[in-house]
């Protein structure tokens, strides 16, 4: 994250998926891990469960073993958790997520947390009170219908959030080169290339992928650059750097 960029960006957590290190993996344990990462100015971020298991049911959750969790985490150093929400004892996360965050309290290290019961209970309402971060939805995709509809979700949230504590959807992983798209008003559409990959690559986004008509021509305005692109046909494309994306509006006539 370091030698691409992103950390000079603003970008500042690794976060892991898993809560026991695999010995292979990372030999000096999540520990040496959580040193590495703070040598390179980073913070590192840990998953648990709500639960008697995580929700790939691989791992042990840390219900009933909170404050010996969160002793753990902090005497690895972890700056972040995941807390999901996956095979419970059935008792309300109204309960169970206050539980560890007053355990993570009691260690004295600042761990951010970020509750994830899915939006089951309205997190907003209760959440600034327990975590840093609060999931209000359920699970999101790499797709422009469910980006959109997870945004209009979190609308009426909005008033809930302000530093410190935040609403949140889930965070997703894509694929190197992505084409977002999306319908706007007056015969626009909206497109994002985006390049995840650590080389150059071109993107591209053909026409009749996008729902606008092969035939066409169309205005392209460029977002980043401010500037528009006449009578343009069958396609968009840019040359990205590694991860770096464009964002255009088509404009039919």
């Amino acid at each position: 994250m370091v030698s691409s960029g992103l950390a000079a960006l603003g970008y500042q957590y690794i976060n892991l998926g898993n809560l026991v290190a695999n010995a292979t993996t990372f030999p000096a344990g999540i520990k040496g891990l959580a040193d590495y990462v703070h040598a390179k100015g980073l913070k590192l971020g840990i998953y648990s469960d709500a639960g008697n298991l995580t929700c790939s049911k691989l791992q042990p959750g840390s219900l009933g073993y909170e404050e010996q969790d969160a002793k753990t985490f902090a005497s690895w150093e972890i700056d972040f958790l995941k807390y999901d929400n996956c095979h419970t004892d059935g008792t309300s996360p109204q309960v169970r997520y206050p539980i560890m965050s007053k355990a993570l309290l009691k260690t004295g290290r600042p761990i951010f947390f970020s509750l994830c019961e899915w939006g089951v209970e309205d997190p907003a309402t209760w959440g600034p009170g327990v975590g840093n971060s609060w999931r209000t939805t359920g699970d999101i995709a790499d797709n422009w219908e469910r980006m959109t509809n997870r945004a209009d979700k979190n609308d009426k949230w909005a008033s809930y959030a302000g530093p410190g504590g935040w609403n949140g959807t889930l965070s997703i992983t894509l694929g190197d080169l992505e084409v977002w798209a999306g319908p706007l008003s007056q015969k626009r559409v909206a497109v994002v290339l985006w390049n995840r990959g650590s080389s150059p690559a071109k993107v591209a986004a053909n026409f009749s992928d996008i729902g606008v008509p092969s035939f066409a021509l169309v205005d392209v305005r460029d977002l980043w650059a401010h500037t528009t692109e006449a009578k343009v046909k069958e396609q968009i494309s840019a040359d990205l750097d590694p991860h770096a994306c464009k964002m255009y509006i088509i404009i039919q006539k």
